[in-house]
């Protein structure tokens, strides 16, 4: 045999088994803890969220599961952070769809892009609602009404944020103008209402709830589909006789773009344990948290749903219609 043959022979079996196999010898995932990244501060709807079902996901991955809060930008830093990190799946992102989608289109510091994330798993839903004082307004119909004699002061958790697209979509949908006033959150919008300073408050079904039990502010309008256990005996427009789009607001776990599959499978099938775990059922049910599990593919699907309803009402703000 030439010496020619004799060098082929001996590099192909390298060239069959690559040196080191990777395939045969994937690293075991998770061997180290997980962090998920918060973009929000702690004890803010978010945080809450990833916090209520850490425990669980920690028992099921077999690892510690660390929540740190990276607050700024609107959550703009943590979703840059978490964009641009190592895809090995040890840091990934818990964030609100619509919030990703509109930080990326308004915030010039957006440096991620939503459709290139890895979506993970969706864990719960909540709905937008239109708050109003109980000595101002009655009904919604009476509240809208008013809304055409009159430029109404609606408070939103803040400029851009997706409060202020589900006033957009009020908007077009009963075909008035508001005066929308941004506020560092929809807690400091609600506190602003009970004291009579604006005329209603768009928020989220649970930052607003202990008070409308409380009989403290009176909820008009429910932002869903279909009425919700949270607020079984409050309208939605289709009730009202109005057809408008569904706008989703659903808080879901993201990983920076291509983490491995495999790895992805195992996140995935860790959360969708966690949110079927005995606990945590009892516990979002105290909490009053509507769970919305969607796996990786559903989730992602959601985006492809969500994105162009979203951008359309994005769009329109930022026109100033």
């Amino acid at each position: 045999m030439s010496f020619k043959k004799r060098l082929i022979l001996l590099f192909v079996p390298l060239l069959v088994f690559p040196l080191g196999n990777a395939e045969g010898k994937r690293e075991p995932f998770p061997i180290k803890p997980v962090t998920i990244l918060c973009g929000y501060s702690a004890g803010g709807s978010t945080d809450i969220q990833i916090r209520t079902v850490a425990p669980y996901l920690q028992k099921y991955l077999g690892q510690p599961v660390i929540v740190e809060n990276l607050p700024g930008a609107a959550g703009t830093l943590a979703f840059n952070k978490v964009f641009s990190s190592e895809p090995d799946g040890y840091l990934i992102l818990v964030a609100n769809l619509q919030a990703m989608i509109l930080g990326e289109y308004f915030r010039e510091t957006a440096r991620y892009r939503t459709k290139e994330m890895t979506f993970i798993y969706n864990l719960v839903k909540e709905s937008n609602i239109l708050v109003t004082h109980p000595e101002l307004y009655g009904s919604f119909r009476e509240f809208a009404e008013a809304a055409k004699i009159k430029k109404l002061k609606v408070g939103v958790a803040g400029k851009w944020d997706p409060t202020h697209v589900f006033t957009a979509l009020l908007e077009q949908t009963i075909k008035v103008k508001f005066n929308v006033i941004p506020y560092e959150g929809g807690g400091p919008a609600v506190t602003s209402l009970m004291g009579k300073h604006i005329d209603a408050v768009m928020t989220i079904g649970s930052t607003a709830y202990d008070k409308v039990r409380a009989g403290q502010i009176r909820a008009l309008l429910v932002m869903e589909k279909a009425r919700t256990a949270q607020y079984p005996d409050v309208p939605v427009l289709a009730d009202l006789g109005y057809e408008a789009p569904t706008i989703l607001y659903n808080y879901g776990v993201y990983g920076p773009p291509k983490i491995p599959q495999d790895r992805l499978k195992i996140l995935e099938a860790a959360f969708a344990k966690a949110v079927r775990d005995p606990g945590y059922i009892e516990k979002t049910k105290k909490m009053n948290i509507e769970v919305y599990p969607l796996s990786a593919q559903q989730f992602r699907k959601i985006y492809e749903e969500q994105y162009p309803i979203t951008l359309k009402f994005a769009e329109i703000l930022k026109r100033g219609e």
